[in-house]
């Protein structure tokens, strides 16, 4: 949206595609500590209540045929009100209802989430339109508004890449060839 709004700034694209709403469920770690039960244990019984769980397999003459355990699909059906029926099992053996441990959001999910070396990733691309503006001055008025932006997401990390990436690199090389100049200047005075 803030990329749209640079005057000469068009073709705004991410590969971050809206998909179907889920139903995500956020632990209250204390809770489920006092309760008995680990994240681990909330996300199993969340699970198998709408993916099923297969405890056993019966052999048929040739086949093997999986016994699937989960909620009916009329249960499952029902979204976040279903989540109010699963109860998550102790360390004790008790059931301990999920909304005890957990709350339950519900959210648009991604058609597909990248990832660049182990990372969860955002692509944002646009054109310039040179007659209005350069890269560098559009990166230069996005770079404060993505500054505050991050205060909210401190475990995010920002890159410019493409013609921005490339100016800073022509000024890196151009550097060490001043650097370079000056030291074969200086060796052809001082010989």
């Amino acid at each position: 949206e803030e990329i749209a709004k640079i005057e000469g700034v068009v073709d705004v694209e991410s590969d971050l595609e809206p998909g179907k709403k889920e139903l995500r469920v956020f632990v209250n770690e204390a809770a489920a500590a006092e309760a008995g039960v680990s994240p681990q244990d909330v996300a199993m019984s969340v699970r198998a209540a709408f993916d099923g769980l297969v405890p056993t397999k019966v052999r048929k003459l040739d086949e093997e045929i999986e016994v699937r355990v989960l909620f009916p699909e009329e249960d499952r059906s029902r979204g976040r009100a279903a989540l109010s029926d699963v109860r998550v099992p102790n360390r004790l053996g008790y059931l301990v209802p999920l909304k005890n441990l957990a709350t339950v959001r519900e959210d648009v999910g991604f058609t597909s989430i990248k990832h660049s070396g182990g990372k969860r990733t955002i692509t944002l691309s646009a054109d310039v339109d040179a007659s209005k503006t350069s890269s560098f001055r559009a990166n230069a008025l996005l770079q404060p508004k993505l500054v505050e932006r991050m205060r909210e997401f401190p475990e995010a990390r920002v890159s410019f890449t493409g013609e921005d990436e490339d100016t800073k690199e022509s000024f890196q090389n151009l550097g060490r060839a001043f650097i370079l100049a000056a030291g074969l200047i200086f060796l052809i005075i001082a010989s």
